[in-house]
């Protein structure tokens, strides 16, 4: 497993319903993986922080932090497979959150997939 830097913190996802439907939105956590909330964590990526949803993926004073990945979704992220990762994504979010209507999957999907092409484009290599 990669390390992080020291002051590197990992926030997970949750789910946030109201009226027009789910967003996701990041929540203090580490436990498990960033992007599908499998557990073992396996990897660590360095990123910089960025806003989604209305809210910063990291706290709003740190200018990076780390996203936990687990084997599959470091797999995935390592080969660029990023599509395979939103549908990996939100099929997971989907099974722990309960079941979620036609009319709600596709938005639902897009958010994960901006939120991946926003991590994409704030990862920090190695």
């Amino acid at each position: 497993m990669a390390s992080a830097k020291p002051d590197a913190v990992s926030f997970p996802l949750a789910l946030s319903g109201n009226s027009v439907g789910f967003h996701i939105v990041p929540i203090p956590r580490g436990d498990a993986c960033d992007f599908c909330t499998a557990r073992p964590i396996f990897r660590l990526y360095n990123c910089r922080n960025f806003p989604f949803n209305g809210r910063a993926v990291f706290a709003h004073e740190l200018t990076h932090g780390a996203w936990a990945a687990c084997r599959k979704c470091a797999e995935l992220v390592d080969t660029g497979r990023w599509s395979d990762l939103t549908d990996r994504s939100f099929r997971k979010f989907a099974q722990k959150h309960g079941p979620v209507s036609r009319y709600e999957e596709l938005p639902l999907r897009e958010q994960f997939r901006e939120l991946h092409r926003r991590f994409r484009e704030h990862m920090i290599p190695e």
